[in-house]
């Protein structure tokens, strides 16, 4: 079954990796992409190698979309040799990824490891994401490490970004650490609200003082 979202929290012992875009068996993204090595053939086995280096057995492996062009038979051979326990998130060359025996397919996914924000998965870049104003990372693939970044709570995660390894946590809380939250939807007025005008008590509830004629609206 293909769900349109899955969320999971992880309260767990185990390592989560995340990557994105191998295109195991696509001949043509060596040349596309400019990917270092002689022919797709070497492209797989050292995916396959990077992957299973770092990844164990017993880990959990988010994927975000574009596995494998080709057979479906030789996809599911590389998937078979795959260490780790993958949840998959449909990308544009998912053919035979649909057909693949991962722990669930969806089209986007939330997770919370513990120590860690939610973190908002899917195939394609986005502007804004649920819960972007309270902290939420966003991760994604598909633009294969070319899409400008904006200083967002969010990055590429495909392999091309990360010499063609998985990504762990560790890995991915360093890079987030690198940048600084940015609100772009109507969120961020209440967000700047608060912060510039604090709250103060009324009766046993809370409330945002009023904005208006300060920042040209009202603190929701």
């Amino acid at each position: 079954m293909i769900y349109d979202s899955k969320k999971y929290r992880w309260k767990t012992n185990k390592r989560v990796f995340l990557a994105s875009d191998h295109h195991f068996g696509h001949k043509n993204i060596v040349t596309y992409d400019s990917r270092p090595f002689k022919n797709v053939q070497e492209m797989d086995e050292t995916l396959i190698l990077n992957h299973n280096f770092v990844v164990g057995e017993n880990d959990i492996v988010i994927f975000a979309g574009d596995f494998a062009l080709g057979s479906l038979e030789n996809a599911s051979k590389i998937r078979d040799r795959l260490n780790g326990d993958i949840y998959y998130v449909l990308g544009n060359h998912d053919k035979h990824a649909r057909n693949l025996p991962w722990k669930s397919i969806s089209e986007r996914m939330e997770i919370k490891v513990t120590g860690y924000p939610t973190m908002v998965i899917s195939h394609y870049a986005q502007r804004t994401w649920h819960k972007q104003h309270k902290g939420y990372w966003h991760l994604y693939g598909h633009s294969h490490g070319n899409l400008p970044e904006d200083g967002s709570l969010s990055f590429d995660i495909g392999v091309n970004s990360h010499n063609y390894f998985p990504w762990s946590m560790q890995e991915i809380a360093k890079k987030m650490g690198t940048k600084k939250f940015k609100q772009v939807d109507h969120h961020a007025e209440s967000t700047e609200c608060s912060q510039l005008l604090g709250r103060r008590k009324h009766g046993r509830g809370e409330t945002l003082r009023t904005c208006t004629g300060l920042l040209g609206t009202h603190c929701r």
